[in-house]
């Protein structure tokens, strides 16, 4: 069955993946409603695919991004990412993907001084 989702992730458009990536985190309770959920993804979006904002006026907020991949995912997407979480002095981010990573099992918290962020694998298992 997960086998199955995740050949079914592989085969839908990065726009749909993202969608769903955060209708998943907003069923985990990121977000107080759907509506505090928002994809940005796109061309130039600055490696962030989608924000959350966890308090009402939108202070504290989560990035997102979304790779629906079959290659692995290395060093160089996830030193973009940071650099887009830097770019948007952003203190918490997920990293989501349907690849395998060499660099960091999954899920696994990665921290430094600005931030700390989240790589996890998506899959069912």
């Amino acid at each position: 069955m997960a086998g199955e989702l995740l050949e079914s992730l592989l085969h839908i458009s990065p726009t749909r993946f993202e969608v769903i990536v955060l209708d998943v985190l907003h069923r985990l309770g990121y977000g107080a409603s759907r509506n505090d959920l928002q994809r940005v993804g796109g061309t130039g979006d600055a490696g962030i695919d989608g924000i959350i904002s966890l308090d009402k006026l939108g202070l504290e907020k989560v990035y997102v991004q979304a790779k629906r991949w079959q290659n692995t995912v290395g060093r160089p997407e996830l030193q973009a990412f940071y650099g887009a979480l830097a770019g948007q002095k952003a203190k918490r981010g997920v990293f989501i993907t349907t690849s395998d990573s060499p660099l960091t099992p999954s899920p696994s918290p990665v921290r430094s001084r600005a931030s700390s962020w989240w790589m996890a694998r998506a899959s069912c298992t």
